[in-house]
């Protein structure tokens, strides 16, 4: 039984960083911008209808998961921020397909 909370406690740690790496995703390193194509269609802002985004990693909180102090367990959404006017586009899986051109 000494051994047990050691144990279990080393498991959840495992399963918690196992968990928030699936979360991550694949973002892109650095200052890039890219022409981004989602189910074949081109995405175009909403706003200002400009063409080249980043892309960042956002999480979508709930209420229940948020109140007993575990966000890591919420799902992740890439998120597609327009150059030009700043917009956020959500996305939950993607399968983007980019363009991408360095910003330096």
């Amino acid at each position: 039984m000494e051994i047990f909370w050691p144990v279990l406690i080393i498991i959840f740690f495992v399963i918690v960083f196992l968990k928030r790496k699936s979360q991550l995703g694949k973002t892109w390193d650095g200052p890039l911008s890219a022409t981004v194509l989602i189910e074949g269609k081109m995405l175009t802002c909403n706003h200002c209808e400009h063409t080249k985004f980043s892309k960042v990693e956002g999480l979508l909180t709930t209420t229940w998961i948020t109140f007993f102090f575990s966000p890591f367990w919420n799902r992740s959404a890439s998120c597609f921020v327009c150059k030009k006017c700043r917009h956020v586009h959500w996305f939950i899986e993607p399968k983007e397909e980019a363009n991408i051109t360095r910003t330096d």
